[in-house]
């Protein structure tokens, strides 16, 4: 009986992390895809030194959380949402607007798919 127990216990907390971690990942997805959406508009307004700034922020922000995620993301796809953070700051700088309107969407569409490819669908488990 203790053993049904003990293995009730570890696939509820098994769950329960599960399921924590993806309310945090949703909510590092919404928080990255505002502040993108934030840059972008500080573009359009020709704000040019305030998005650089603010690109800056969103790649600390990153650089921050990303230890947490490592633990529960592959790292090949949190490299590369970093590679592209990284890049954004430098291409307001040198005011090549078009390939950063480029990042901008290669950063959006990879912070969804990080979500995307952690949720519990059949097609993500096999």
């Amino acid at each position: 009986m203790k053993r049904l127990i003990t293995a009730i216990s570890i696939l509820l907390v098994s769950a329960a992390l599960s399921v924590l971690s993806l309310f945090y990942l949703n909510s590092v997805k919404n928080k990255i895809t505002s502040e993108l959406y934030e840059i972008s508009s500080l573009i359009e307004k020709e704000n040019l030194p305030a998005a650089a700034a603010r690109s800056d922020e969103l790649y600390n922000y990153y650089s921050e959380i990303n230890d947490i995620l490592v633990v529960f993301l592959e790292h090949e796809r949190l490299e590369e949402l970093e590679e592209t953070l990284s890049r954004l700051s430098p291409l307001i700088a040198s005011g090549d607007l078009g390939e950063f309107s480029a990042e901008i969407s290669k950063a959006e569409t990879l912070s969804e798919k990080l979500y995307d490819h952690e949720q519990p669908k059949l097609k993500n488990i096999l």
